[in-house]
């Protein structure tokens, strides 16, 4: 969190250039030296080492002197905040914006009180005002501030396209606006682009020294897969001298996820001897240990942290790997479904369900588990396979046709998934457009050894289009090379009769 005394200092010192309706501050206000200020100082000096109970006591001296001390009480309500008192946070601002009430500092103290306690509508109403007052003071990083706060607002009640705008308005306004950058690049690999995304956080990586948005830059990095640019940015934050559990739990998390299982074990393992109680950690170790071969390890790892907490989703995740391992299906799925049920938006549970239901032939329900996940664009081409052999297997056709044909036209030099999705719609008509078909089959015979089955496959195609011209010319090629075939022969016939 931002250091409070520094944007409050320039807003109380800018309301006293400008004086306007309300009365000029108090001597206190400007910081003249008496025992609110000496308050005041001792609060920073103990909150910049880390004790915050020292510091909280401070600033409650501070405003014993003086009760009119701006300065003390916005510091007072960001200590209340970040120590999740939300309530006497958003009570001490509500003071602030009482005693002045163009200060943008008061304004955003208390939209950040009142959003973390879920009234959004009134949140927004602050957030606004912050944002007003801020662009009347002139003070750019608080504009953008508030504009990130509203930009978070809007995205707990999933506006995402008025949170996009927000957070550009936030950029355009103060480019520098790490959060902003790092929330619009998280919005952008929602929409699968995720190259933008990654521009987006390179340039904010590239010039922030703050290890909590390093630390945010790395966990984003990670959600999309980027494991080795999510262990660049935490490493970073490291050697500008984080020792927070949350960047050594990332960086054993991605590591693993790099193949670099030693690594990831041994991170895990040291975040665990410096706090024992870290159920993160050891799900990482235990993953690791399944990876080595060592399911007793795992197992160990994964009932710790279900003993702990008995809906942690990772070690949920982790035992029913244990237990799919061991041929105990029923047990594993009966986890994936537990931590399915728990977050239904995570991939982990889902993907675990899917393989487990495909290996045991129930399409259907591998159907209900996948279908959904495509629908909404997580569409890798292999589960998209996959959920087309399931139609398949079910007997709906017309679905596994159609997923087909859009993975092929993906890859349109794959001959023989080509060849598959013009021979099923051939097979079972009315579920492709005749030129579609077409279209398959003459990708899958340009990029064949062009075989009598490529052959007569554009033959087909051709004659289902109603094109006799280009089934005959086709037909003439296959009977040059492969005159004793019956099938050449039998279409034949079909091809005479399109004449």
């Amino acid at each position: 969190m931002r250091n409070p005394a520094v944007p409050t200092l320039l807003a109380v010192l800018f309301l006293a250039a400008c004086g306007g309706a309300e009365p000029a501050p108090s001597a206190s206000t400007t910081f003249s030296l008496g025992a609110e200020d000496d308050w005041f100082d001792q609060a920073l000096a103990a909150r910049n080492a880390g004790d915050l109970d020292t510091a909280e006591t401070a600033l409650q001296n501070s405003l014993v002197a003086n009760p009119r001390y701006l300065a003390a009480i916005l510091a007072l309500g960001d200590l209340q905040y970040e120590r999740s008192r939300f309530a006497e946070s958003e009570a001490t601002f509500r003071s602030a914006v009482a005693l002045r009430d163009r200060t943008p500092d008061a304004h955003l103290g208390l939209a950040r009180a009142i959003f973390a306690q879920g009234r959004y509508a009134e949140a927004t109403d602050a957030a606004n005002r912050a944002i007003q007052t801020s662009i009347d003071a002139g003070v750019v990083i608080l504009h953008g501030e508030a504009l990130v706060t509203r930009a978070r607002i809007e995205l707990a009640i999933n506006d995402l396209q008025a949170a996009a705008l927000t957070l550009d308005e936030a950029l355009r306004v103060d480019s520098t606006n790490t959060e902003a950058r790092v929330a619009r690049a998280r919005l952008t690999a929602q929409q699968g682009d995720i190259n933008g995304a990654v521009q987006m956080l390179a340039r904010a990586e590239s010039f922030e020294t703050d290890t909590g948005l390093l630390r945010n830059i790395g966990i984003l990095y990670y959600d999309m897969r980027l494991d080795e640019r999510c262990i660049e940015a935490m490493s970073r934050a490291v050697e500008l001298g984080s020792t927070e559990e949350m960047v050594q739990y990332y960086l054993a998390a991605a590591n693993l996820r790099l193949g670099r299982r030693d690594v990831g074990i041994e991170l895990a393992a040291e975040l665990i001897r410096r706090n024992p109680s870290h159920l993160g950690a050891h799900v990482v170790r235990g993953r690791g240990e399944l990876e080595r071969n060592y399911p007793d390890r795992a197992l160990a790892d994964a009932t710790l942290v279900l003993n702990a907490d008995p809906t942690h989703y990772g070690g949920l995740m982790l035992r029913g790997d244990v237990r799919r391992v061991a041929g105990d299906l029923a047990g594993a799925e009966q986890d994936y479904l537990q931590a399915f049920q728990l977050q239904s938006g995570l991939l982990d549970a889902p993907v675990g369900l899917a393989d487990l239901y495909f290996a045991q032939n129930r399409y259907s329900d591998f159907i209900e588990v996948v279908q959904p996940r495509v629908r909404v664009g997580w569409a890798p081409a292999d589960w998209r396979s996959r959920l087309s052999d399931a139609y398949l297997a079910v007997g709906d056709h017309g679905a596994a046709i159609t997923l087909r044909s859009e993975l092929a036209m993906e890859v349109i030099t794959n001959s023989d998934l080509n060849y598959q999705v013009a021979r099923l719609a051939l097979d079972h008509p009315g579920h492709l457009a005749s030129e579609v078909v077409v279209q398959h089959a003459n990708h899958a015979y340009q990029n064949s050894n062009r075989s009598v089955d490529f052959l007569l496959l554009m033959v087909e195609a051709q004659l289902a289009d109603g094109n006799c011209v280009q089934a005959e010319n086709f037909m003439e090629l296959a009977t040059r090379g492969y005159a004793s075939v019956l099938r050449v022969r039998e279409l034949q016939a079909t091809v005479d009769s399109c004449r």
